[in-house]
């Protein structure tokens, strides 16, 4: 459409994508989605976390479903434990720390991400042990008001929280995920149990409903039925009295 825009607008000649036909159109990947969701899964997770340089991070990962960049760029100044609600205001891009930094989120906007009581005491004793930890280092410490850092304040590489997954699922004798695949385990968790799917998509960053719905529709079953069940209970004739 934006070629054919341009072919209109005389910015460009001709519409090279109309000359792709059916037969060689590049095919859509679609990669396997893993969770732990089912049975006592996110219990035995939460478990295995406990102990953990990176328990409280592991734990919003698992109950809000953030995105990687969005855990490694969050921001003190950005939570409020009080309340129980962080804001999501930027993502951190790259592999390696040389080439580390905060950018935009991945929606173009911030956005508002309410906390249980779960994620909201594993932030408590994540503090503490992270004022502890700037003591012990004094003025190596790299003061970048970071959440989730490391030993001296810095950014967080995306490795160590893959190792860190990985010894989590180890010990909980779960399934190999990847952690983006946590990210699915929340948006399932709170779909099979009746959220919104408004409300989940808020909460995720997706920037419409339809997004959420295309992507977790393998919960879609379960939401039928309770929408069936809902609709007998509006129907179903009132108790004498």
């Amino acid at each position: 459409m934006a070629l054919q825009r341009a072919v209109d607008d005389g910015i460009l000649g001709r519409n090279v994508a109309a000359l792709v036909g059916r037969s060689n159109r590049p095919k859509v990947r679609h990669v396997e989605m893993n969770t732990i969701a089912a049975g006592d899964e996110p219990h035995r997770f939460l478990e295995a976390a406990k102990g953990e340089r990176l328990e409280a991070l592991l734990v919003l990962a698992l109950t809000t479903g953030m995105r990687r960049g969005e855990l490694l760029a969050l921001r003190w100044k950005d939570v409020d434990l009080d309340r129980g609600v962080l804001a999501v205001t930027g993502s951190l891009q790259g592999e390696s720390r040389p080439t580390l930094n905060i950018a935009s989120p991945k929606s173009g906007k911030s956005r508002s991400v309410a906390l249980g009581t779960i994620a909201v005491a594993a932030l408590r004793d994540h503090r503490k042990r992270q004022a502890q930890e700037q003591l012990v280092v004094g003025s190596e410490w790299r003061d970048l008001g970071l959440v989730f850092s490391t030993e001296y304040g810095d950014f967080l590489s995306p490795t160590t929280l893959r190792l860190a997954l990985r010894r989590v699922l180890t010990r909980a004798r779960l399934p190999t995920i990847r952690f983006h695949d946590l990210r699915h385990s929340a948006a399932t968790l709170m779909l099979s149990r009746g959220v919104h799917p408004k409300m989940a998509s808020e909460m995720l960053g997706h920037s419409t409903i339809a997004i959420t719905l295309d992507l977790y529709s393998h919960v879609s079953a379960n939401m039928q039925r309770q929408a069936a069940d809902a609709i007998d209970a509006a129907l179903a004739d009132p108790a004498p009295g």
